[in-house]
């Protein structure tokens, strides 16, 4: 099935609906964008692959694991709302590599998914503080909450090295 313009636009800010205004936006942010599950599932990915320390690579496998499966429970709130999960943000445009900062040193690399991870956490609750609908704050207050693990097991990780 090919998507035109319009059939993307249903994910588009909408008017304002029994889920809270805007809804379908936040969560196509939330799913993919510069700072979401997606991106962070990249990330991390492409970290654990290349980092030469074992036990931080073993850990960001992990966590990419995770993302992954936290982008897939944002897909299914999308689809719940009757919007279409894109490789998009809500603005349209597209999930691109450029902005992944790239290092093999541990404490540059921990330090970039610090700072990542916080810019994350900080959106969700954004986006929380704004969301009326009680079963989609619930997986967004979960989701955040993973990610609030994550970084706390970082920083103990940047905190030994």
């Amino acid at each position: 099935m090919m998507y035109n313009k319009e059939t993307i636009n249903t994910n588009k800010i909408e008017k304002e609906r029994k889920g809270g205004k805007h809804l379908l936006g936040m969560l196509q942010n939330l799913y993919c964008s510069c700072q979401s599950e997606f991106s962070a599932f990249l990330l991390f990915n492409y970290q654990s692959l290349t980092i030469k320390n074992k036990k931080i690579a073993k850990v960001l496998e992990d966590f990419s694991k995770q993302h992954l499966e936290n982008s897939k429970k944002l897909s299914a709130l999308i689809l719940q709302e009757k919007g279409l999960p894109f490789y998009l943000n809500s603005q349209h445009s597209p999930l691109t590599a450029f902005w992944l900062q790239f290092d093999t040193e541990e404490n540059k690399v921990l330090q970039i998914d610090i700072n990542f991870l916080t810019t994350l956490i900080n959106n969700y609750s954004i986006y929380i503080s704004k969301i009326k609908k009680q079963s989609v704050l619930k997986v967004l207050k979960e989701l955040q909450q993973s990610n609030v693990n994550f970084l706390e097991k970082l920083s103990s990780l940047k905190n030994i090295n």
